[in-house]
């Protein structure tokens, strides 16, 4: 059962609500995947990173939108997991990715201050035995360094077969890829992904950020794992950060890296260039 954010108010609003469920759920046909691909109905949005010490930019986070018929912007958790059930989810993660190395190119071209950028990947497309080599081939014909870009992956309890997992994230690292486990406390995530996973980044899921300023087990648990990532070289990155409470408590107990609307939501390309990519001069 797939949950949509579509308001309904009356027949007119919820005749529009179909249309844009049916335009949506079209996203499953392989054929209109590529066509809406190729038309340019995906977008990225860029959420910036903030360091923790000196609050200046240090990089960001690539998010794909769609943009429906009616022209209006759509969230990704409204098509993702239809793509990933229909098994077509390894098309947008490609997409993204070869359309972030010809942004980054783009800026480096114009001289603008470049920063690494994240790009999500679903777990079913780290199952392709081929990634690591498509991705590094991306990277070749673009021209980007390869320390320009960080790779996102979800660790649960849940993923089906941690062998595959594990091993696969295993040959983007020995590619030279950095690695990000994301969303870190959502479900059974668990503590021995630090003894079977060669990562370098992990990332607190916005629901331990928003309880800290009333839940001392969450900011225990956090200064916990600050302590364990600095002695094995990982970065901490706090996601959601909305309030300057929140940053306070999480200078305090030593994270890396911040992102969340407190500094900036995800913004369009052009936002995003003004805000944070000033050309060097």
């Amino acid at each position: 059962m797939y949950h949509f954010n579509f308001r309904i108010y009356g027949k007119e609003k919820t005749s529009r609500y179909r249309h844009n469920l049916d335009d949506i759920l079209n996203l499953a046909n392989y054929s209109a995947l590529q066509e809406a691909l190729t038309a340019g109905q995906f977008c990225i949005y860029f959420q910036p990173k903030i360091s923790l010490d000196t609050e200046e930019f240090i990089g960001s986070e690539a998010l794909i939108r769609y943009i429906n018929q009616a022209g209006e912007i759509i969230a990704p958790n409204n098509f993702i997991p239809i793509l990933e059930e229909a098994r077509l989810i390894k098309m947008l993660d490609l997409y993204v990715f070869e359309e972030v190395c010809k942004q980054i190119n783009i800026w480096k071209e114009r001289k603008m201050r470049v920063k690494p950028v994240s790009i999500n990947l679903s777990r079913s497309t780290l199952s392709y035995h081929f990634l690591a080599d498509q991705l590094l081939a991306l990277i070749t014909k673009h021209n980007i360094d390869i320390s320009l870009l960080e790779l996102e992956v979800t660790e649960t309890a849940e993923v089906d077969n941690q062998l595959v997992f594990s091993q696969a994230l295993e040959k983007l690292k020995e590619y030279g890829f950095s690695i990000s486990i994301d969303d870190f406390g959502v479900r059974n995530a668990s503590l021995s992904l630090f003894t079977t996973i060669n990562f370098d980044i992990l990332k607190l899921d916005r629901s331990l950020v928003k309880t800290l300023a009333q839940n001392q087990k969450a900011r225990i648990l956090i200064r916990s794992l600050a302590v364990i990532c600095s002695d094995l070289g990982i970065k901490l990155i706090a996601e959601g950060v909305e309030t300057l409470e929140q940053l306070d408590i999480l200078k305090e107990l030593r994270c890396n890296e911040v992102q969340g609307y407190l500094f900036s939501k995800p913004l369009p390309l052009n936002d995003f260039e003004n805000k944070y990519l000033q050309i060097l001069r």
